[in-house]
C-alpha cells in the first residue's frame, strides 16, 4: 500500500512538472527607438490569392506613415521567365513624432472579408525616446535621430570634457548642455549631456577627453563609434508553440476599481481560450487589492493567431482602455502553432 501511494505521487510530481513545462509565456518584445528615427517593414505579399496587409496603429500620434511601395522582383526579369501570380514585396516606411508607447499591427486578409478573418499577423511594439543614450563600443543611431551620451564633469578641478572626431568633414552635429549640480556641497560635480545627430549616413568615431585644458594627457578617455543608417527595421513579437503546450501571460487585475483584463481572439481555427485563474492574491482579506490574473490558451490546429488585452471597466468604451502594467494602451501578441 505504501509502495502504490508512492508511486502515485511520483506519477504526480511528473504530470505536474510536464504541464508546467508546457506553459510557454507570451512574448512581448519593445523596440526602443528615437523621435526622428526611420523604421521600414518590409512584408511579402501575394495579391493574387486575394491576400493583403493591413495596418493599424495603437497610438497614431507616435508614428506617422511616410511611405509605402511595392518591390516586385518577377518584374525585373523577362517577359519570357515571369511567374503569373508569383509573390512580390510590399514595404512601408514610418517615421518616430514623439516619445511614448505603441504598437504597429499588420495583419493579412482579403480586403472584402472581416478582418477577423485574418491568417497571418504582425506586431511590432515600440517605445520611443526623446534621445538615446549611447555607450561606450559600437551605437546605431538612424538619420535625424538624436543620440545622447551623459558625462560627470567637475570645474571646479579644472577638468573638462572635450571631444575629437576622427572625420573632419563628419556631418554629425554635437551640442553641449551642463546640468547644474542641486548639491549645496562646495566643488560638487555637474552632469555634461552631448546630443549627436545627422543627416547624413555613414560612420563615425568620436573620442571623448577629460583633462585640463594646459594638461596634454587625459586622465579619461571614453570612445563611441556611430552607425548612422537611412533606416532600421523593428522586431517583431512572436510565441510559438506546439499543438500539446499552452500559451498564458500573467496580469495585475484589481476588479475593485471596476476594471478587468478582456481579450479577444482573431483566427479561433487555431487558438482558443483555455482558462483564467488567480495565481496570487495580495494581502488576502484586505479589502481594495488586487490579484495576480493568469490567462491561458490552447492550441486547435497549426497557424497563426492574434490575441489583444484591454483593461476597461466594462460598462465603459473599450477604445478608452487604461492599462497600468505595459508600455502600451493595449497589449498585442502573435502565437504561431507548430
Amino acid at each position: 500500500m505504501k509502495k502504490n501511494i508512492f508511486v502515485t505521487i511520483i506519477f504526480l510530481m511528473l504530470f505536474v512538472f510536464s504541464f508546467a513545462t508546457n506553459n510557454v509565456l507570451l512574448e512581448s518584445v519593445v523596440n526602443d527607438v528615437g523621435v526622428g528615427e526611420t523604421l521600414v517593414i518590409k512584408l511579402e505579399e501575394n495579391g493574387s490569392t486575394g491576400f493583403i496587409w493591413n495596418y493599424s496603429l495603437s497610438n497614431p500620434d507616435l508614428i506617422k506613415l511616410i511611405g509605402e511601395k511595392t518591390i516586385n522582383p518577377n518584374e525585373e526579369k523577362s517577359p519570357e521567365k515571369q511567374m503569373s501570380g508569383a509573390p512580390y514585396f510590399k514595404e512601408w516606411t514610418f517615421k518616430v513624432n514623439k516619445s511614448g508607447e505603441g504598437t504597429i499591427i499588420f495583419s493579412l486578409y482579403r480586403p472584402w472579408e472581416n478582418p477577423d478573418t485574418a491568417i497571418d499577423f504582425k506586431v511590432y511594439n515600440l517605445k520611443a525616446y526623446d534621445s538615446m543614450n549611447l555607450k561606450e563600443g559600437q551605437n546605431t543611431l538612424s538619420i535625424d535621430e538624436v543620440g545622447m551620451i551623459e558625462l560627470d564633469e567637475n570645474p571646479s578641478t579644472g577638468y573638462s570634457w572635450t571631444y575629437n572626431i576622427d572625420d573632419s568633414e563628419s556631418p554629425l552635429n554635437i551640442s553641449k548642455k551642463i546640468v547644474k549640480s542641486d548639491s549645496k556641497l562646495l566643488g560638487a560635480s555637474n552632469k555634461v549631456i552631448f546630443e549627436i545627430s545627422s543627416s547624413k549616413s555613414g560612420t563615425y568615431k568620436i573620442i571623448f577627453e577629460y583633462k585640463r585644458p594646459w594638461e596634454d594627457d587625459p586622465i579619461k578617455t571614453f570612445e563611441y563609434d556611430i552607425e548612422v543608417v537611412d533606416s532600421v527595421s523593428p522586431e517583431e513579437s512572436l510565441t510559438e508553440i506546439t499543438k500539446d503546450q499552452l500559451a498564458y501571460i500573467e496580469l495585475y487585475e484589481n476588479p475593485t476599481t471596476g476594471y478587468t483584463w478582456n481579450y479577444e481572439i482573431t483566427n479561433k481555427k487555431v487558438l482558443e481560450f483555455y482558462k483564467k485563474e488567480i495565481i496570487t492574491d495580495e494581502n488576502s482579506g484586505t479589502i481594495g487589492m488586487g490579484s495576480e490574473i493568469k490567462f491561458s490558451f490552447e492550441p486547435v490546429s497549426e497557424g497563426k493567431a492574434f490575441i489583444s488585452f484591454k483593461y476597461y471597466r466594462n460598462w465603459e468604451n473599450p477604445e478608452k482602455s487604461t492599462n497600468i502594467i505595459s508600455f502600451n494602451t493595449d497589449m498585442f501578441f502573435v502565437v504561431v502553432v507548430k
